[in-house]
């Protein structure tokens, strides 16, 4: 539009204006009760002084779209404007992550259940500081040790099977509590695994399972006295 103008000072109006106008246009879009349009421009680049109405209204409308029921979890990268205006819209406490929501960890956001998100949360954080070595490889098996930086006490072994994406790790993490460790993280970061595989998602850390309960007890016929 600048272009066509001859230049920004002839469109008689500054990117902000033009910003909001957009946005209220794509606001009388979504007022037909679509939760998928209304994530969607969630992640766009809201600018002036309307950002916190702009928030509000957008959780209202999700909240209107979804029957009124508020989501079970929300994750957010420590916005202190955006919780606060979360807190507002939906009385409950707002998730978040220090660390950079992709990959496996947005992946764990998505399926687990939010006390068991800030477990695989810590793991992955310990993954971070960790260094791999390679022992050997056999086919398409590779052995790995894998431990914190100077500290020798957490060297574990990790086998990886690339193909079935099949990892095993002597520390038994998984084994004993359902979620990853850290040694299996940071193996599965090494090989471009951007979503934990199924085989290695139990299913009673899931969100669907925590929902599934709750139906299951609000369809139970209550007992006649």
């Amino acid at each position: 539009m600048a272009i066509e103008a001859g230049g920004e000072e002839n469109l008689g109006h500054l990117k902000k204006d033009h910003l909001n106008y957009c946005t209220r246009l794509k606001m009388k879009q979504i007022e037909g009760d679509d939760a998928q349009e209304v994530t969607d421009i969630m992640y766009l680049e809201l600018e002036g002084d309307e950002k916190i109405e702009l928030f509000v209204w957008l959780l209202q409308t999700f909240k209107k779209s979804m029957g009124g029921k508020s989501p079970i979890s929300i994750f957010t990268d420590q916005d202190a404007t955006m919780n606060n205006v979360i807190s507002q819209c939906t009385n409950k406490s707002v998730a978040s992550s220090a660390l950079p929501l992709s990959g496996l960890l947005k992946h764990a956001s998505e399926v687990y259940t939010l006390s068991l998100f800030r477990d695989f949360e810590e793991e992955f954080g310990y993954s971070i500081a960790t260094t791999k070595k390679l022992i050997w490889t056999q086919g398409n098996t590779q052995f790995y040790v894998v431990s914190i930086d100077e500290e020798p006490w957490s060297a574990q072994r990790v086998t990886y099977i690339h193909e079935s994406q099949i990892v095993s790790c002597t520390c038994k993490n998984f084994e004993a509590s359902g979620w990853l460790c850290y040694h299996y993280i940071r193996i599965l970061h090494l090989h471009s695994v951007n979503r934990i595989p199924e085989q290695y998602i139990k299913k009673r850390w899931t969100k669907s399972a925590k929902s599934s309960v709750w139906n299951k007890l609000e369809n139970e016929k209550p007992e006649e006295v």
